[in-house]
């Protein structure tokens, strides 16, 4: 009879330890996972906004920033990204005003139909952009990262400025 408890005794005691095992090492493989999966989705996160300044900069280079309104309405409508905007360097969004269009013009290396095409488009500005990442990525010219939690869903934002290259000075200034 005694030995009878201290086997089941023992046995439990073993279920147990193996239940807790188990358990604990469930948890940190979701854990790293997890981490891994956000990690995957910052990278793409980071080739995307890679791929989308490149757009933009190649078609501001053919003098066409009416293509790129239309590529950013396009992606606004149908892409899985929450959020994806333009600030220039005051916050204000761009591609929306003719603002810098109407500088631009008076260089002369925008061509009336495409001032036209802006003019069909345009809307008033969003929200202005601020911020203590927004102004570092300014003043370093380098991308600021932050990851926030908002309504119980965990947002990643990239702070990524676009350089004024000397093709760009010809219409933006230096």
């Amino acid at each position: 009879m005694f030995r009878s408890r201290l086997a089941i005794k023992i046995g439990l005691l073993i279920v147990v330890v193996l239940i807790i095992g188990f358990g604990v090492s469930t948890l940190v493989t979701i854990q790293r996972e997890s981490a891994a999966l956000v990690e995957q989705n910052k990278t793409a996160a980071r080739r995307l906004t890679a791929t989308l300044v490149a757009s933009i900069e190649g078609a501001m280079l053919q003098g066409r920033p009416d293509v790129t309104r239309m590529m950013l309405k396009e992606l606004k409508a149908s892409s899985p990204v929450v959020e994806f905007m333009v600030y220039r360097r005051n916050g204000v969004e761009a591609f929306t005003d003719l603002a810098t269009a109407n500088q631009v013009m008076k260089t002369g290396n925008l061509s009336k139909e495409v001032m036209e095409n802006l003019a069909r488009m345009q809307r008033a500005p969003g929200a202005t952009m601020s911020g203590p990442l927004f102004q570092q990525a300014l003043d370093t010219l380098t991308t600021q990262e932050s990851v926030t939690r908002e309504g119980g869903a965990t947002f990643f934002t990239l702070h990524h400025p676009i350089r004024n290259r000397e093709a760009c000075q010809d219409c933006h200034g230096s």
